[in-house]
């Protein structure tokens, strides 16, 4: 097979190619912003912009299979995605589980968050889940498209607790910081899946193929947030770091920390999200079995990120609201310029900090 996949450097691209590059008569071409060489003898690196409709238009008119990675703008969308549906035999797009609203289980027919939420506010917003949930209702009518939507995937680079990143939480436990959490967050039920075990997933729809409009890509287990942090602490500590965290009501958290990321968790993470995935093995031929149970996977994530651990850019407003809270200090030191300002502001002045987050922002 000849394959395209766009916004293939990401963590499930990375995973995608290498399953794919195991059968030597595929041959796998990947979009790339830099120049890179691949190990593998039957894939290639296109170096280009793939939100670029030049480099897109730029690109062979044959392919058997595009899977198509990159979050677009609603406004380019739909510009970019044609171009690419008319290069090839089946267009692979990659969507979200957020795109559901809240249900008991979730099946590839639940309701859409788009269509059940009263809540305007959010309605008129450009939130991931919306954003996704609009590209899914045109895209549907095209004929040779199929819909994948993964959850919340994980692995060494990307290590979630709730709304939190690795960046956030892992950085605060590896200085001797607190995290603050709520319990609405710690109690909810959530999916989790393994990266690779995501990438093995969309590699086998796309060389066995499938006529169905959408699968969701996700294990069966479900597991607390609550029980995601024992399994990181109890790894930490066996390591000599401590992960504390403390408790805070949830309004406060919207209202003081996390009002960008307040959509996400009123209409995800709070909600308890349980997977029916029988479609996905059946269109796979995978069993359960076939998927990394979330301890394991959460414990060999740890243990190859822990002595070589990069992370990307750490907030200085969210630890500044943190250490407030916990009164915790120390942390301004692994800032500087005007990201040390924004930390000492929100830690340390003793103004009301809606007010001095308010400062912050004018004078982004």
């Amino acid at each position: 097979m000849k394959i395209l996949i766009t916004g293939g450097t990401g963590v499930i691209g990375v995973a995608l190619t290498s399953a794919l590059a195991k059968d030597a008569n595929n041959e796998i071409f990947v979009s790339s912003r830099k120049k890179r060489t691949s190990s593998f003898e039957n894939v290639a690196y296109l170096q280009g912009n793939a939100h670029d409709t030049a480099f897109l238009n730029s690109l062979d008119h044959d392919y058997d299979a595009v899977v198509d990675l990159m979050n677009y703008t609603e406004a380019e969308a739909k510009t970019c995605i044609d171009i690419l549906t008319k290069k090839t035999k089946k267009y692979y797009f990659i969507s979200s589980c957020r795109v559901f609203g809240d249900s008991q289980t979730i099946t590839e027919d639940s309701p859409m968050l788009l269509d059940v939420t009263e809540d305007e506010a959010y309605r008129n917003t450009n939130d991931y889940a919306l954003a996704k949930a609009r590209e899914e209702r045109w895209l549907k009518q095209i004929p040779n498209v199929t819909i994948l939507r993964p959850y919340i995937t994980y692995g060494p680079e990307r290590l979630q607790l709730s709304i939190y990143e690795k960046e956030l939480w892992l950085w605060r436990a590896m200085k001797g910081h607190t995290t603050v959490m709520t319990d609405e967050m710690l109690n909810a039920t959530t999916t989790i899946t393994y990266s690779i075990d995501v990438a093995e997933a969309i590699a086998k729809l796309v060389m066995h193929g499938t006529n169905e409009a959408a699968v969701n890509l996700t294990t069966a287990e479900s597991i607390k947030w609550k029980d995601v942090y024992q399994i990181y602490r109890d790894f930490l500590l066996a390591k000599h770091i401590d992960f504390k965290l403390k408790r805070i009501d949830s309004d406060l958290l919207i209202q003081k920390a996390f009002r960008s990321n307040k959509w996400q968790l009123l209409y995800d993470r709070k909600y308890d999200r349980v997977f029916d995935n029988s479609l996905l093995l059946r269109e796979t031929g995978m069993t359960d079995d076939a998927f990394t149970k979330a301890e394991d996977g959460l414990k060999k994530s740890l243990d190859s990120l822990i002595g070589d651990i990069k992370f990307k850019k750490i907030n200085p407003i969210t630890n500044g609201y943190m250490d407030r809270i916990t009164r915790e200090k120390g942390l301004g030191k692994y800032f500087s310029g005007v990201s040390k300002l924004k930390y000492v502001l929100v830690r340390y002045c003793p103004l009301p900090l809606s007010f001095v987050l308010s400062l912050i922002q004018r004078g982004s």
